[in-house]
């Protein structure tokens, strides 16, 4: 009896897992298949680079002369005109230069002085008919004094730039004053009054006063992991997301990379 009772147990196990198979089978053949329609397209991948957006250009400003930071004019964020004044040098020049440029200004006006009487001499000869008017002596004499007068300015001069920072070149005014020699925007300012300034003319490296850049002129420049630097090349168009505007990509811009991988 007991076996007899296994066996229609396991019948009825069979019987109801097959009207299931069945049901399920059946259902399965009225619903239709989905299909899609085969097209051509592109696969995206996307590549993330990390970086800053800078200027195209960053002009630093430095000045010609040593001295120190007297004035400054305008600050970080400044938007600046070509030769718009920025930064106001004042001369503070070295005992052994001021003394240097006082014995040139020494020098300069005796040999004026010395050029001058030679010439007299000269003059009063050629009246007392002693000599010609193309008397080699003569004519020397005249170029020597056109010479010390020109050493002699040029003595004026650097004493007055020495002194004040400021000086005069026929119609040209020499000045300490440091002129922006670009129109662009100030994004950085390294001096403060009262420091220090090392000019271009010296053998140490110039102090940077303040950079100017063009802000219509930017670029990325960013890194970007070997995985996907692989899948990139120039020319491929980008799009750039920046943190303050999440949901406001930049317009589309071309992009030029290049590897700094080294051997």
């Amino acid at each position: 009896m007991k076996k007899k009772g296994v066996i229609i147990l396991v019948v009825a196990i069979v019987l109801v897992a097959l009207i299931t198979w069945y049901k399920f089978h059946l259902d399965a053949q009225k619903k239709p298949l989905a299909t899609v329609v085969v097209t051509k397209g592109s696969i995206e991948e996307t590549a993330t680079a990390v970086g800053n957006i800078v200027p195209d250009h960053v002009v630093d400003v430095k000045s010609q002369i040593d001295g120190i930071v007297a004035d400054i004019y305008h600050q970080v964020g400044d938007q600046v005109e070509q030769n718009t004044p920025l930064i106001k040098i004042r001369p503070n020049p070295t005992p052994t230069a001021y003394s240097d440029a006082i014995k040139e200004l020494s020098q300069a006006r005796s040999n004026m002085d010395a050029a001058k009487v030679r010439l007299e001499n000269l003059k009063k000869l050629h009246k007392d008919g002693v000599i010609p008017q193309n008397f080699n002596d003569l004519v020397d004499a005249q170029n020597t004094l056109k010479t010390s007068e020109a050493a002699l300015t040029n003595a004026k001069q650097r004493l007055s730039l020495l002194i004040s920072g400021e000086a005069s070149v026929g119609k040209t005014r020499l000045t300490s004053t440091i002129m922006s020699p670009v129109a662009g925007t100030i994004i950085d300012r390294e001096a403060e009054v009262g420091d220090p300034v090392i000019s271009l003319t010296s053998n140490q490296a110039a102090t940077v006063l303040l950079s100017i850049a063009d802000l219509s002129k930017m670029q990325f420049k960013g890194s970007i992991s070997e995985s996907d630097a692989a899948h990139l090349h120039s020319g491929m168009q980008v799009s750039l997301k920046v943190a303050a505007y999440p949901r406001k990509p930049l317009r589309e811009s071309s992009i030029w990379w290049r590897s700094n991988q080294t051997n």
